[in-house]
């Protein structure tokens, strides 16, 4: 690796361990149940940090919604995407991977892209469990597409369950 390389991982490191010790902090603090993140700024610079660390191209598209979520779906979104993109370029060695969020309905609608090698099995049977036990912790739903060319994931939750706090930890149900 180059040292231009070497720089924008470390940038992305320092990022991402920032990250780290504010979504502690947030956990930590009883207030930060309260508190709400918009959508669109919050992914358009986990979008910026993972295109650096994983030296690839992760887009968000320009029709982003703005949406105000609570810490507790922030952190679950934002995981799913860290662990769809490195999917993408570990397993399917994509070089973009694009992000489309809208909302309409009282839904939110939460599609990632790849151009990577897709499946060779039915993805039902191949992709991670923890993404769709992530997603299910939100109330929401996931497909999953293996498609010429890529992977496609579309993710549908009801916006009333991200937006609204919950008195239950991360994937508890009830």
């Amino acid at each position: 690796p180059t040292k231009s390389e070497i720089n924008k991982l470390d940038s992305a490191l320092s990022k991402e361990m920032k990250h780290i010790r504010e979504t502690l902090k947030r956990v930590r603090d009883t207030e930060a149940a309260e508190k709400t993140w918009d959508l669109e700024i919050e992914m358009a610079a986990l979008a910026e940090t993972l295109s650096a660390y994983w030296n690839i191209e992760v887009v968000l598209c320009e029709n982003v919604q703005t949406l105000a979520v609570t810490t507790t779906s922030m952190f679950n979104l934002q995981q799913f995407l860290r662990e769809a993109v490195s999917n993408a370029v570990r397993h399917g060695r994509a070089a973009l991977v694009t992000v489309d969020f809208s909302s309409d309905g009282g839904y939110l609608r939460f599609v990632v892209t790849d151009n990577g090698s897709g499946f060779r099995e039915e993805p039902a049977k191949t992709y991670p469990k923890s993404l769709q036990e992530r997603i299910a912790g939100l109330g929401g739903t996931i497909d999953v597409q293996s498609l010429p060319g890529g992977t496609r994931l579309e993710v549908l939750i009801d916006v009333q369950r991200l937006t609204t706090p919950s008195i239950l930890p991360s994937g508890d149900t009830g």
